[in-house]
């Protein structure tokens, strides 16, 4: 383990752009979308799985919407539709907590001159609105969201997008993902990945192609300072 360690920080050294995912990963959003579609899908007397919500999670709403469909028929647009009216209520409810080290690792990097973009498939509007109810808006040089990329997660496009953008290239980019579609992106992409799952069950797949899997990004933060 510790030569694993130190051959991850090793790594690290070369990196000057860490690429955050937002929902699960940046704010503890994903139980409540989990017993959302939980909720509506058992309102419908169809069965939920763990397995079934990974194949969901990570991926633009346009993405999400065709695998509904082939799977559903009309029925799948109805219960995204009501998945999404009971997210977006809970959300005006409650204010939606980051996650675990994600301030303490954000102030890390800022000491180490290490730039910082989200890329995320939610909307820029929500996006700017869930960081800006947690002041973290300036704390990211940029963010690409999944309206700006011809095709989403786990094609790379947004990964490079942001590499480009940010004038990086992507052999010098971390990804920090919780979802299987956001670390096949990245990896797809030239990537180093590392991954932090939440509540959807990561593939074996997956697990084995993540340069790292940690349980937090308190972890993450740790394992920069010592560099």
């Amino acid at each position: 383990m510790a030569s694993f360690l130190e051959s991850l920080t090793e790594k690290l050294k070369n990196i000057e752009l860490v690429i955050f995912d937002k929902d699960g990963l940046i704010i503890d959003s994903e139980r409540e979308v989990y017993e959302s579609w939980k909720t509506v899908l058992t309102e419908n007397n169809l069965n939920f799985s763990d397995e079934w919500f990974s194949t969901i999670v990570g991926i633009r709403i346009e993405d999400r919407t065709k695998i509904l469909f082939r799977q559903f028929g009309k029925l799948g647009l109805e219960m995204q539709k009501a998945t999404l009216n009971l997210i977006h209520q809970n959300r005006y409810d409650t204010i939606i907590p980051i996650k675990k080290g994600l301030k303490e690792l954000l102030e890390t990097l800022s000491s180490l001159g290490i730039k910082k973009v989200v890329a995320t498939s939610s909307t820029l509007l929500d996006t700017k609105r869930t960081l800006g109810v947690h002041n973290l808006l300036e704390e990211f040089n940029l963010i690409v969201t999944g309206e700006l990329v011809e095709f989403g997660k786990p094609a790379p496009d947004i990964f490079l997008k942001c590499s480009e953008q940010m004038n990086v290239s992507p052999s010098k980019c971390l990804v920090l993902e919780d979802s299987d579609a956001g670390i096949k992106a990245a990896k797809s992409a030239g990537m180093m990945a590392i991954l932090i799952p939440d509540l959807a069950k990561n593939s074996a797949e997956v697990v084995n192609m993540s340069d790292a899997v940690f349980d937090n990004l308190l972890e993450v933060a740790n394992l920069f300072n010592t560099k």
